[in-house]
């Protein structure tokens, strides 16, 4: 299962002769985050054109995103000053709803996690209008070809899905596992580049309606 492959997991960082006692920080409530209210940015996204709000889907309490219409990487940001304290976990669930299913051509994107500067996950549309969830590096992005490294796996709109993240800051290697309720779907390990993350940033590069729930970030304690 994902939770017994997560322990596993930790149980290996734990024999490097770390300390894992762990801060966490809740991330779940719209009131912690803040809204980018920049100007256009080179996509010309304007942020009028997001709407967030504390929401109920599927009976499930989460941070809902809607973008309108336009394409671009403006969204809600948590910004993060841990000095030299690493994030070590990142859990979370999320849903999407493509507001434009028919259309294919051109570049979308739905539920943006980004760790800056380092990485992240979202969910692309492809060619032929199925959906694929992404690993990729902020700053390096991954080909979104069908068959990138970046691949973790097909995804269909509005399903829950979980996500927990776990870094390793001794190999720069991210274990990805993702799950809907009940069914354990893959886990992969990708690397990331050593540079301590700042900022979480979620929204949706297409219009589109994200969620977000129970998003969690866990690191050493003091």
């Amino acid at each position: 299962t994902l939770r017994a492959s997560t322990t596993a997991f930790l149980d290996e960082i734990r024999a490097t002769g770390r300390d894992l006692r762990m801060a966490r920080f809740d991330a779940s409530d719209l009131s912690v985050w803040d809204q980018n209210d920049n100007p256009p940015d080179r996509h010309q996204n304007d942020p009028r054109n997001n709407e967030y709000e504390m929401a109920s889907v599927g009976g499930v309490s989460c941070i809902r995103i809607t973008k309108t219409t336009g394409r671009g990487h403006r969204g809600l940001e948590l910004p993060f000053n841990l000095g030299q304290h690493c994030i070590r976990q990142i859990r979370y669930k999320f849903r999407f709803h493509d507001s434009l299913p028919d259309e294919t051509s051109g570049d979308y994107g739905f539920a943006y996690l980004n760790l800056a500067p380092i990485a992240g996950l979202y969910v692309s549309k492809r060619h032929d209008g199925n959906y694929i969830l992404h690993f990729h590096m902020v700053e390096n992005y991954y080909d979104d070809a069908e068959d990138g490294d970046g691949v973790m796996a097909p995804v269909g709109q509005n399903t829950w899905y979980s996500v927990t993240m776990v870094f390793d800051w001794t190999t720069y290697m991210v274990r990805v596992g993702l799950a809907t309720p009940g069914r354990h779907i893959c886990e992969k390990d990708f690397p990331f580049e050593p540079s301590a993350i700042h900022k979480v940033t979620i929204y949706n590069f297409s219009a589109s309606v994200s969620c977000y729930a129970g998003l969690e970030v866990l690191y050493p304690a003091e």
